[in-house]
């Protein structure tokens, strides 16, 4: 296992040095951040979904235990951080720290090196269970506090928390992945190849298979 999750973990080391060693500046570190987020991850998600099974996308059980953590670590987070006097609408902030699960940078990765390119499946339907709750909760949150303070309607807070929940590139990715799969859409063999290429950058598309030591004669 530590021979699949320590090299993760080095490239991560790797890239806070390099920033640390002022390198790269802030604008290249951004676009870095700018490339994964809205290229190569989304990428990834979406050859892996497209090529999945439906079967494989109807994962009940798993997104209903999934839905149950998120809810309960979100509820626990704001509970505390209520008990220790932070108000809302501030509050949502530190609870969505603590049910908000890093599925797409770090749990796509380390799945995909560890069980191979079908495990990014889950880890895919995992990132929208992330994104589309937690983020709409807390920009709910957010806009209905502002409301009482003279801000806009609650109709336009819940249009713009679907807006930007909706149009995050993973979530995109996933449900046009889904699609694809869900139809039988074919998918045209340079397009396969070049999401396959952009995603070789967020993460590996198969386990890491060590060369067979030669048997002595």
């Amino acid at each position: 296992m530590l021979d699949f999750v320590l090299p993760i973990f080095a490239v991560i080391l790797t890239g806070y040095l390099f920033a640390r060693t002022r390198v790269i500046d802030k604008a290249g570190t951004r676009l870095l951040n700018d490339y994964v987020l809205f290229v190569a991850l989304p990428a990834l998600l979406f050859i892996a979904v497209a090529r999945a099974d439906p079967a494989e996308l109807r994962q009940w059980d798993f997104m209903g235990a999934t839905l149950i953590g998120i809810a309960v670590a979100f509820i626990a987070g704001l509970a505390a951080i209520r008990a220790t006097g932070v108000r809302w609408p501030a509050a949502t902030i530190p609870a969505m720290a603590a049910s908000y699960g890093t599925t797409g940078y770090m749990g796509v990765p380390l799945v995909i090196a560890v069980l191979g390119a079908p495990a990014a499946v889950p880890a895919a339907i995992a990132t929208i269970l992330h994104n589309i709750p937690v983020i709409i909760a807390v920009i709910l949150a957010h806009d209905l506090f502002a409301q009482r303070n003279g801000g806009g309607g609650g109709l336009a807070a819940i249009g713009g928390a679907l807006k930007t929940t909706l149009t995050n590139p993973l979530t995109v990715a996933v449900v046009a992945g889904a699609i694809v799969s869900i139809t039988g859409m074919p998918l045209p063999e340079g397009v396969a190849r070049f999401a396959d290429f952009l995603g070789a950058a967020a993460g590996r598309l198969g386990p890491f298979r060590p060369r067979a030591r030669p048997r002595p004669a």
